[in-house]
Protein backbone atom coordinates (compact mmCIF):
# COMPACT_ATOMS: atom_id res chain seq x y z
CA UNK A 1 0.00 0.00 0.00
CA UNK A 2 1.20 3.43 -0.69
CA UNK A 3 2.25 5.23 2.23
CA UNK A 4 0.98 9.26 2.45
CA UNK A 5 2.99 11.98 3.01
CA UNK A 6 2.40 12.77 6.60
CA UNK A 7 2.85 9.03 7.29
CA UNK A 8 6.76 9.17 6.08
CA UNK A 9 6.76 12.24 8.39
CA UNK A 10 5.29 10.27 11.29
CA UNK A 11 7.42 7.59 10.83
CA UNK A 12 10.75 10.01 11.10
CA UNK A 13 8.80 11.93 13.80
CA UNK A 14 8.77 8.29 15.95
CA UNK A 15 12.16 6.89 14.77
CA UNK A 16 13.35 10.34 17.14
CA UNK A 17 11.53 9.10 19.96
CA UNK A 18 12.06 6.19 22.69
CA UNK A 19 9.31 3.46 21.68
CA UNK A 20 7.90 0.97 24.43
CA UNK A 21 9.62 -1.91 23.51
CA UNK A 22 7.24 -4.74 21.68
CA UNK A 23 5.12 -7.15 24.47
CA UNK A 24 5.77 -10.82 24.21
CA UNK A 25 2.87 -12.08 21.83
CA UNK A 26 0.52 -14.01 24.15
CA UNK A 27 -0.15 -17.05 21.71
CA UNK A 28 3.30 -17.80 23.12
CA UNK A 29 2.87 -17.70 26.48
CA UNK A 30 2.42 -20.51 28.22
CA UNK A 31 -0.32 -21.80 30.99
CA UNK A 32 0.42 -25.09 32.31
CA UNK A 33 1.14 -27.23 29.41
CA UNK A 34 -1.45 -25.40 26.91
CA UNK A 35 -0.98 -22.41 25.26
CA UNK A 36 -2.59 -19.33 26.19
CA UNK A 37 -5.11 -17.99 23.04
CA UNK A 38 -3.82 -14.57 21.38
CA UNK A 39 -6.42 -12.31 22.34
CA UNK A 40 -7.68 -10.10 19.33
CA UNK A 41 -6.65 -7.14 18.46
CA UNK A 42 -9.20 -4.30 18.98
CA UNK A 43 -9.22 -0.97 16.64
CA UNK A 44 -11.76 1.59 18.44
CA UNK A 45 -12.94 4.06 16.14
CA UNK A 46 -14.91 7.42 17.24
CA UNK A 47 -15.92 10.44 14.89
CA UNK A 48 -17.26 13.34 16.45
CA UNK A 49 -20.95 15.16 16.59
CA UNK A 50 -22.32 12.15 13.75
CA UNK A 51 -25.28 12.08 13.53
CA UNK A 52 -27.04 8.14 13.70
CA UNK A 53 -29.15 9.54 10.40
CA UNK A 54 -25.29 10.59 8.40
CA UNK A 55 -24.63 6.47 7.20
CA UNK A 56 -25.40 4.49 4.07
CA UNK A 57 -26.79 1.72 6.27
CA UNK A 58 -29.21 4.01 7.89
CA UNK A 59 -30.54 4.13 5.21
CA UNK A 60 -29.25 7.76 3.69
CA UNK A 61 -29.20 7.77 0.44
CA UNK A 62 -27.18 11.02 0.36
CA UNK A 63 -24.42 9.91 2.69
CA UNK A 64 -21.45 8.45 1.12
CA UNK A 65 -19.92 5.64 3.18
CA UNK A 66 -19.40 2.39 1.01
CA UNK A 67 -16.69 0.87 3.31
CA UNK A 68 -18.49 1.30 6.48
CA UNK A 69 -21.54 0.10 5.23
CA UNK A 70 -19.46 -2.72 3.99
CA UNK A 71 -18.08 -3.21 7.54
CA UNK A 72 -21.68 -3.42 9.26
CA UNK A 73 -22.39 -6.22 6.09
CA UNK A 74 -19.46 -8.09 7.73
CA UNK A 75 -20.27 -7.47 11.58
CA UNK A 76 -23.09 -5.97 13.36
CA UNK A 77 -25.43 -2.90 12.76
CA UNK A 78 -26.62 -1.34 16.18
CA UNK A 79 -29.37 0.69 15.72
CA UNK A 80 -29.84 2.54 19.14
CA UNK A 81 -26.40 3.27 20.82
CA UNK A 82 -27.05 6.13 22.95
CA UNK A 83 -23.98 7.90 24.10
CA UNK A 84 -26.00 9.44 27.14
CA UNK A 85 -24.89 12.88 26.67
CA UNK A 86 -25.33 15.51 23.79
CA UNK A 87 -21.65 16.70 23.86
CA UNK A 88 -17.95 15.38 23.35
CA UNK A 89 -16.20 15.26 26.66
CA UNK A 90 -18.55 13.90 29.30
CA UNK A 91 -19.46 11.49 26.60
CA UNK A 92 -15.84 10.12 26.55
CA UNK A 93 -15.66 9.97 29.78
CA UNK A 94 -18.54 8.12 30.25
CA UNK A 95 -17.18 5.69 27.48
CA UNK A 96 -13.64 5.30 29.06
CA UNK A 97 -15.50 4.62 32.80
CA UNK A 98 -18.60 3.10 32.73
CA UNK A 99 -19.88 6.02 35.21
CA UNK A 100 -21.95 8.68 34.27
CA UNK A 101 -20.88 12.03 33.67
CA UNK A 102 -22.08 13.61 37.04
CA UNK A 103 -19.97 10.81 38.81
CA UNK A 104 -16.91 11.49 37.00
CA UNK A 105 -16.92 15.45 37.32
CA UNK A 106 -17.39 16.31 33.79
CA UNK A 107 -20.72 17.38 32.54
CA UNK A 108 -19.81 19.47 29.58
CA UNK A 109 -17.31 19.80 27.12
CA UNK A 110 -13.49 21.01 28.37
CA UNK A 111 -12.41 24.10 27.47
CA UNK A 112 -8.98 24.82 27.48
CA UNK A 113 -9.20 28.93 29.09
CA UNK A 114 -12.24 28.28 30.76
CA UNK A 115 -11.37 24.79 32.74
CA UNK A 116 -8.26 24.78 32.77
CA UNK A 117 -7.50 22.54 35.86
CA UNK A 118 -10.42 19.94 34.83
CA UNK A 119 -9.84 16.61 33.66
CA UNK A 120 -10.51 12.64 33.96
CA UNK A 121 -9.05 11.41 36.71
CA UNK A 122 -6.98 8.55 36.35
CA UNK A 123 -8.25 7.11 39.62
CA UNK A 124 -11.07 5.56 37.72
CA UNK A 125 -10.45 2.34 36.00
CA UNK A 126 -10.80 2.25 32.32
CA UNK A 127 -10.99 -0.41 29.62
CA UNK A 128 -7.52 0.97 27.93
CA UNK A 129 -5.91 0.53 31.33
CA UNK A 130 -7.40 -2.80 31.68
CA UNK A 131 -6.48 -4.03 28.30
CA UNK A 132 -2.99 -2.46 28.85
CA UNK A 133 -1.81 -4.40 32.10
CA UNK A 134 -3.58 -7.77 30.26
CA UNK A 135 -0.40 -7.33 27.48
CA UNK A 136 -2.05 -5.08 25.00
CA UNK A 137 0.14 -2.31 23.50
CA UNK A 138 -1.79 0.67 23.49
CA UNK A 139 -2.32 3.92 21.15
CA UNK A 140 -3.96 6.55 20.99
CA UNK A 141 -4.57 8.70 18.04
CA UNK A 142 -6.68 11.73 17.17
CA UNK A 143 -8.95 13.46 19.34
CA UNK A 144 -9.02 13.16 23.36
CA UNK A 145 -10.36 16.10 25.12
CA UNK A 146 -10.90 14.81 28.28
CA UNK A 147 -7.80 17.29 29.54
CA UNK A 148 -6.10 20.33 29.54
CA UNK A 149 -2.71 20.19 30.46
CA UNK A 150 -0.46 17.78 32.33
CA UNK A 151 -2.60 16.03 33.97
CA UNK A 152 -5.08 13.38 32.72
CA UNK A 153 -2.88 12.53 30.10
CA UNK A 154 -3.55 9.67 27.47
CA UNK A 155 -0.85 7.79 28.95
CA UNK A 156 -2.40 8.35 32.36
CA UNK A 157 -4.65 5.80 31.10
CA UNK A 158 -2.89 2.77 29.22
CA UNK A 159 -1.68 4.08 26.43
CA UNK A 160 1.43 4.08 25.55
CA UNK A 161 1.94 6.01 22.65
CA UNK A 162 -0.34 9.06 21.34
CA UNK A 163 -0.85 11.43 18.56
CA UNK A 164 -3.41 14.24 19.69
CA UNK A 165 -4.93 16.79 17.86
CA UNK A 166 -8.07 19.43 18.02
CA UNK A 167 -9.63 21.31 15.66
CA UNK A 168 -8.22 22.62 12.77
CA UNK A 169 -8.54 20.47 9.38
CA UNK A 170 -5.77 20.57 7.03
CA UNK A 171 -2.24 20.72 8.22
CA UNK A 172 -2.84 20.68 12.04
CA UNK A 173 -0.61 21.06 15.26
CA UNK A 174 -0.45 17.66 17.08
CA UNK A 175 1.02 16.53 20.31
CA UNK A 176 2.76 13.16 19.49
CA UNK A 177 4.15 11.84 22.51
CA UNK A 178 4.83 15.00 24.13
CA UNK A 179 5.94 16.81 21.30
CA UNK A 180 4.58 19.69 19.60
CA UNK A 181 4.62 19.83 15.96
CA UNK A 182 2.40 20.68 13.04
CA UNK A 183 1.79 18.34 10.61
CA UNK A 184 1.00 18.70 6.46
CA UNK A 185 -2.16 16.95 5.41
CA UNK A 186 -5.58 16.36 5.86
CA UNK A 187 -6.65 15.33 9.89
CA UNK A 188 -8.48 12.18 9.17
CA UNK A 189 -5.71 10.99 7.15
CA UNK A 190 -2.82 11.99 9.41
CA UNK A 191 -4.73 10.67 12.54
CA UNK A 192 -5.31 7.11 10.17
CA UNK A 193 -1.54 7.36 9.16
CA UNK A 194 -0.36 7.45 12.89
CA UNK A 195 -2.90 4.50 13.65
CA UNK A 196 -1.08 1.98 10.82
CA UNK A 197 1.86 3.01 11.38
CA UNK A 198 1.65 1.87 15.14
CA UNK A 199 -0.39 -1.64 13.87
CA UNK A 200 2.15 -2.19 11.95
CA UNK A 201 4.82 -2.22 14.38
CA UNK A 202 2.67 -4.24 16.81
CA UNK A 203 1.20 -6.46 15.00
CA UNK A 204 2.65 -9.81 16.27
CA UNK A 205 1.31 -8.65 19.87
CA UNK A 206 -2.61 -8.05 20.70
CA UNK A 207 -2.74 -3.94 20.45
CA UNK A 208 -5.72 -1.56 20.75
CA UNK A 209 -5.88 1.31 18.62
CA UNK A 210 -8.32 4.19 19.75
CA UNK A 211 -8.49 6.03 16.53
CA UNK A 212 -10.70 8.74 17.09
CA UNK A 213 -11.65 11.29 14.28
CA UNK A 214 -12.14 14.88 14.98
CA UNK A 215 -14.46 14.83 12.00
CA UNK A 216 -17.53 15.29 11.18
CA UNK A 217 -17.10 18.36 13.77
CA UNK A 218 -14.41 19.44 11.98
CA UNK A 219 -14.79 23.35 10.21
CA UNK A 220 -16.72 22.00 7.56
CA UNK A 221 -19.64 24.84 7.99
CA UNK A 222 -17.26 27.65 8.38
CA UNK A 223 -15.28 28.38 4.82
CA UNK A 224 -14.84 31.95 3.80
CA UNK A 225 -17.21 33.91 2.13
CA UNK A 226 -15.17 33.98 -1.19
CA UNK A 227 -14.95 29.72 -0.90
CA UNK A 228 -11.56 29.76 0.40
CA UNK A 229 -11.05 25.70 0.69
CA UNK A 230 -8.46 25.86 3.40
CA UNK A 231 -11.23 24.71 6.26
CA UNK A 232 -12.95 22.05 4.31
CA UNK A 233 -11.39 18.70 5.70
CA UNK A 234 -11.98 16.49 2.27
CA UNK A 235 -10.03 15.94 -0.77
CA UNK A 236 -10.73 17.10 -3.95
CA UNK A 237 -12.21 13.74 -5.01
CA UNK A 238 -14.31 13.48 -1.93
CA UNK A 239 -15.94 17.08 -2.35
CA UNK A 240 -16.42 16.39 -6.32
CA UNK A 241 -18.92 13.42 -5.39
CA UNK A 242 -21.27 16.56 -2.87
CA UNK A 243 -20.68 19.32 -4.27
CA UNK A 244 -22.81 19.70 -6.83
CA UNK A 245 -25.75 17.44 -5.32
CA UNK A 246 -28.93 18.78 -3.80
CA UNK A 247 -29.35 16.90 -0.95
CA UNK A 248 -32.99 15.73 0.80
CA UNK A 249 -33.75 17.31 4.30
CA UNK A 250 -35.33 15.14 6.79
CA UNK A 251 -37.99 18.08 8.05
CA UNK A 252 -39.21 21.19 6.09
CA UNK A 253 -41.89 22.09 8.48
CA UNK A 254 -39.37 23.76 10.79
CA UNK A 255 -40.30 27.32 11.31
CA UNK A 256 -37.31 29.73 10.59
CA UNK A 257 -34.97 27.20 8.83
CA UNK A 258 -32.26 28.40 6.57
CA UNK A 259 -33.32 25.77 3.73
CA UNK A 260 -30.22 26.79 1.30
CA UNK A 261 -27.92 26.97 3.96
CA UNK A 262 -28.67 23.76 5.35
CA UNK A 263 -28.12 22.09 2.30
CA UNK A 264 -24.91 23.29 1.73
CA UNK A 265 -23.63 22.64 4.93
CA UNK A 266 -25.19 19.10 5.10
CA UNK A 267 -23.12 18.66 1.85
CA UNK A 268 -20.36 19.97 3.46
CA UNK A 269 -21.25 17.64 6.63
CA UNK A 270 -21.18 14.42 4.31
CA UNK A 271 -18.24 15.49 2.28
CA UNK A 272 -16.41 15.46 5.61
CA UNK A 273 -17.90 11.98 7.03
CA UNK A 274 -17.04 10.50 3.73
CA UNK A 275 -13.79 11.65 4.31
CA UNK A 276 -13.60 9.42 7.35
CA UNK A 277 -15.05 6.61 5.38
CA UNK A 278 -12.19 6.90 3.11
CA UNK A 279 -9.68 5.91 5.89
CA UNK A 280 -11.93 3.03 6.91
CA UNK A 281 -10.45 1.44 3.67
CA UNK A 282 -7.19 2.22 4.14
CA UNK A 283 -7.46 0.43 7.54
CA UNK A 284 -9.57 -2.60 7.08
CA UNK A 285 -6.77 -3.05 3.31
CA UNK A 286 -3.99 -2.85 6.04
CA UNK A 287 -5.28 -5.60 8.18
CA UNK A 288 -6.31 -7.92 5.53
CA UNK A 289 -2.59 -6.94 4.16
CA UNK A 290 -1.18 -7.77 7.57
CA UNK A 291 -2.91 -10.99 7.76
CA UNK A 292 -4.66 -10.10 10.69
CA UNK A 293 -8.24 -9.01 9.76
CA UNK A 294 -10.17 -11.97 11.28
CA UNK A 295 -8.01 -11.36 14.43
CA UNK A 296 -9.32 -8.09 14.98
CA UNK A 297 -12.16 -6.63 16.43
CA UNK A 298 -13.17 -2.74 15.01
CA UNK A 299 -15.43 -1.02 16.55
CA UNK A 300 -16.96 2.33 14.88
CA UNK A 301 -18.94 4.65 16.70
CA UNK A 302 -19.49 8.01 17.43
CA UNK A 303 -19.12 10.50 20.54
CA UNK A 304 -22.47 11.72 20.04
CA UNK A 305 -25.43 12.57 17.55
CA UNK A 306 -26.27 15.80 15.53
CA UNK A 307 -28.85 17.44 13.98
CA UNK A 308 -29.04 18.95 10.34
CA UNK A 309 -32.12 19.99 8.99
CA UNK A 310 -33.59 17.92 12.09
CA UNK A 311 -35.80 19.45 15.17
CA UNK A 312 -33.07 20.37 17.74
CA UNK A 313 -30.61 21.68 14.72
CA UNK A 314 -27.92 24.18 15.81
CA UNK A 315 -29.07 27.90 15.89
CA UNK A 316 -26.49 28.91 13.03
CA UNK A 317 -29.24 27.06 10.95
CA UNK A 318 -31.96 29.80 11.54
CA UNK A 319 -32.04 32.83 9.20
CA UNK A 320 -33.05 35.10 12.35
CA UNK A 321 -31.61 32.95 14.56
CA UNK A 322 -33.95 32.62 17.13
CA UNK A 323 -34.10 31.13 20.83
CA UNK A 324 -36.01 28.29 19.84
CA UNK A 325 -33.07 26.15 19.06
CA UNK A 326 -31.55 25.14 22.33
CA UNK A 327 -29.76 22.39 23.84
CA UNK A 328 -31.52 18.98 23.56
CA UNK A 329 -32.13 15.25 24.54
CA UNK A 330 -33.41 14.69 21.06
CA UNK A 331 -32.91 11.03 19.97
CA UNK A 332 -30.53 12.43 17.25
CA UNK A 333 -28.35 14.03 19.39
CA UNK A 334 -27.88 11.15 21.96
CA UNK A 335 -28.17 8.15 19.14
CA UNK A 336 -24.55 7.09 17.45
CA UNK A 337 -23.94 5.18 14.52
CA UNK A 338 -22.51 1.97 15.32
CA UNK A 339 -21.07 -0.99 14.42
CA UNK A 340 -19.07 -3.89 16.07
CA UNK A 341 -17.23 -5.83 13.22
CA UNK A 342 -15.08 -9.55 14.55
CA UNK A 343 -15.15 -11.75 11.31
CA UNK A 344 -15.63 -15.58 12.12
CA UNK A 345 -17.35 -14.61 15.74
CA UNK A 346 -19.75 -11.88 14.55
CA UNK A 347 -22.01 -13.07 11.77
CA UNK A 348 -22.46 -10.91 9.24
CA UNK A 349 -25.35 -8.33 8.62
CA UNK A 350 -26.31 -8.43 12.28
CA UNK A 351 -28.71 -6.23 13.52
CA UNK A 352 -28.43 -4.91 17.51
CA UNK A 353 -32.11 -3.91 17.99
CA UNK A 354 -32.11 -3.18 21.78
CA UNK A 355 -30.89 0.15 23.12
CA UNK A 356 -27.39 0.00 23.55
CA UNK A 357 -25.12 2.49 26.04
CA UNK A 358 -21.77 4.29 26.47
CA UNK A 359 -21.68 2.86 29.87
CA UNK A 360 -21.92 -0.77 27.87
CA UNK A 361 -18.76 -0.73 25.99
CA UNK A 362 -16.69 -1.43 28.85
CA UNK A 363 -17.61 -4.78 30.49
CA UNK A 364 -18.48 -5.53 26.99
CA UNK A 365 -15.11 -4.55 25.21
CA UNK A 366 -13.25 -6.47 28.36
CA UNK A 367 -15.82 -9.94 27.80
CA UNK A 368 -14.92 -9.96 24.03
CA UNK A 369 -10.67 -9.83 25.14
CA UNK A 370 -11.74 -12.62 27.91
CA UNK A 371 -10.06 -9.56 30.62
CA UNK A 372 -11.87 -9.88 33.87
CA UNK A 373 -13.22 -6.86 35.59
CA UNK A 374 -11.56 -4.78 38.11
CA UNK A 375 -12.55 -5.83 41.51
CA UNK A 376 -14.04 -3.04 43.61
CA UNK A 377 -14.59 -0.76 40.90
CA UNK A 378 -18.12 0.70 39.94
CA UNK A 379 -19.39 -0.52 36.51
CA UNK A 380 -22.85 0.82 35.00
CA UNK A 381 -22.81 -0.60 32.00
CA UNK A 382 -23.52 -4.20 31.18
CA UNK A 383 -22.24 -6.58 28.96
CA UNK A 384 -23.91 -6.67 25.27
CA UNK A 385 -21.18 -9.49 23.82
CA UNK A 386 -24.17 -11.99 23.80
CA UNK A 387 -26.24 -9.74 22.02
CA UNK A 388 -23.42 -9.31 19.18
CA UNK A 389 -23.25 -13.56 18.81
CA UNK A 390 -27.26 -13.56 18.26
CA UNK A 391 -27.82 -15.12 21.83
CA UNK A 392 -31.29 -13.89 23.29
CA UNK A 393 -30.82 -12.34 26.66
CA UNK A 394 -33.23 -10.04 28.99
CA UNK A 395 -32.09 -6.66 28.26
CA UNK A 396 -33.76 -3.89 29.74
CA UNK A 397 -34.29 -0.94 27.59
CA UNK A 398 -34.59 2.51 29.82
CA UNK A 399 -32.03 4.82 28.76
CA UNK A 400 -30.70 7.31 31.40
CA UNK A 401 -29.17 10.59 29.73
CA UNK A 402 -27.57 13.52 31.15
CA UNK A 403 -26.50 17.47 29.99
CA UNK A 404 -25.72 19.93 32.67
CA UNK A 405 -24.01 23.09 30.91
CA UNK A 406 -21.35 25.37 31.93
CA UNK A 407 -22.58 28.69 33.36
CA UNK A 408 -20.39 30.50 31.13
CA UNK A 409 -21.59 28.16 28.29
CA UNK A 410 -24.95 29.24 26.04
CA UNK A 411 -28.23 28.85 28.50
CA UNK A 412 -26.44 27.18 31.16
CA UNK A 413 -29.27 24.15 31.11
CA UNK A 414 -29.44 21.45 33.52
CA UNK A 415 -31.41 18.45 31.49
CA UNK A 416 -32.21 14.97 32.37
CA UNK A 417 -34.15 12.46 30.15
CA UNK A 418 -35.40 9.15 30.83
CA UNK A 419 -36.22 6.84 28.03
CA UNK A 420 -38.25 3.50 28.16
CA UNK A 421 -39.24 1.58 25.71
CA UNK A 422 -42.24 3.68 24.72
CA UNK A 423 -41.69 7.00 26.59
CA UNK A 424 -39.00 9.63 26.77
CA UNK A 425 -39.25 11.89 29.56
CA UNK A 426 -37.01 15.34 29.50
CA UNK A 427 -36.42 17.29 32.47
CA UNK A 428 -34.97 20.90 31.80
CA UNK A 429 -34.19 22.14 35.82
CA UNK A 430 -32.94 25.54 34.99
CA UNK A 431 -35.85 26.88 32.82
CA UNK A 432 -39.14 27.24 33.72
CA UNK A 433 -41.98 25.46 30.54
CA UNK A 434 -39.28 23.55 28.68
CA UNK A 435 -39.75 20.20 29.93
CA UNK A 436 -40.94 17.69 27.18
CA UNK A 437 -42.77 13.83 26.98
CA UNK A 438 -43.63 11.85 23.87
CA UNK A 439 -44.32 8.38 22.97
CA UNK A 440 -41.49 7.16 21.08
CA UNK A 441 -43.40 4.12 19.33
CA UNK A 442 -46.51 6.37 17.84
CA UNK A 443 -43.86 9.71 17.47
CA UNK A 444 -40.03 8.74 16.42
CA UNK A 445 -38.87 11.93 15.61
CA UNK A 446 -40.07 13.57 18.84
CA UNK A 447 -42.28 15.75 16.81
CA UNK A 448 -45.34 16.04 19.33
CA UNK A 449 -44.58 16.96 23.31
CA UNK A 450 -47.18 15.50 25.40
CA UNK A 451 -46.15 17.03 28.39
CA UNK A 452 -49.04 19.16 29.19
CA UNK A 453 -51.68 16.71 27.96
CA UNK A 454 -54.63 15.66 30.18
CA UNK A 455 -54.78 12.19 28.74
CA UNK A 456 -55.05 10.08 32.26
CA UNK A 457 -53.00 7.53 30.19
CA UNK A 458 -50.30 9.78 29.59
CA UNK A 459 -50.67 11.62 32.45
CA UNK A 460 -49.86 8.49 34.72
CA UNK A 461 -46.92 7.83 32.51
CA UNK A 462 -45.08 10.82 33.24
CA UNK A 463 -45.70 9.87 36.42
CA UNK A 464 -44.23 6.70 36.48
CA UNK A 465 -41.32 7.39 34.11
CA UNK A 466 -40.77 10.12 36.43
CA UNK A 467 -40.48 7.73 39.37
CA UNK A 468 -37.72 5.60 37.18
CA UNK A 469 -35.86 8.61 36.54
CA UNK A 470 -35.68 10.03 40.28
CA UNK A 471 -34.41 6.65 41.47
CA UNK A 472 -32.04 6.51 38.90
CA UNK A 473 -31.00 10.20 39.72
CA UNK A 474 -30.65 8.80 43.51
CA UNK A 475 -28.59 5.78 42.88
CA UNK A 476 -25.62 7.58 41.74
CA UNK A 477 -26.06 10.63 43.68
CA UNK A 478 -27.08 12.64 41.04
CA UNK A 479 -26.34 16.73 42.10
CA UNK A 480 -29.40 17.64 40.26
CA UNK A 481 -31.28 15.21 42.90
CA UNK A 482 -32.42 17.62 44.37
CA UNK A 483 -34.00 20.15 42.24
CA UNK A 484 -35.76 17.36 40.54
CA UNK A 485 -37.51 16.02 44.29
CA UNK A 486 -38.62 19.83 44.14
CA UNK A 487 -39.98 19.67 40.50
Amino acid sequence: MMRTKSSAKISAVLSLMVLIPFAAPLATQASGSKLTPKRPNVVFIMTDDHGPWALGVAGNKNAYTPNLNQLARRGAYLKRCFSLTPVCSPARAILMTSRYSSEVNIPDFLHAEREPGRYLSPEFATWPKLFAEAGYDAALSGKWHLNFGRKGMPTDFGYEEYLMTMGISINPSVNINGQSRRMDGYTPDIITDFGLEFIRRKRSAPFLLSLHFFAPHANWGNRTPDGDRTWLPVRDEIWDHFKNTDPELPRTDIGGLDTARTKRMMREYLASVAAVDRNIKRLVDTLAELGIAEDTIIVFTADQGFSMGHKGNGRWLFKDDPDSPRPNMYDNSLLTPSIVCWPGTIAGSTVVEESITFLDWFPTLLAMASIPLPDGATIRGRNFFPLLKGTPMHWDEDVFAQYTMWDWHQTGAKLRAYRTAQWKLVRDYAHEGKDEFYDIIRDPTESTNLIHSTNQTIRQAIVDVEGKMLAQMKDIGDPLLELAAAK
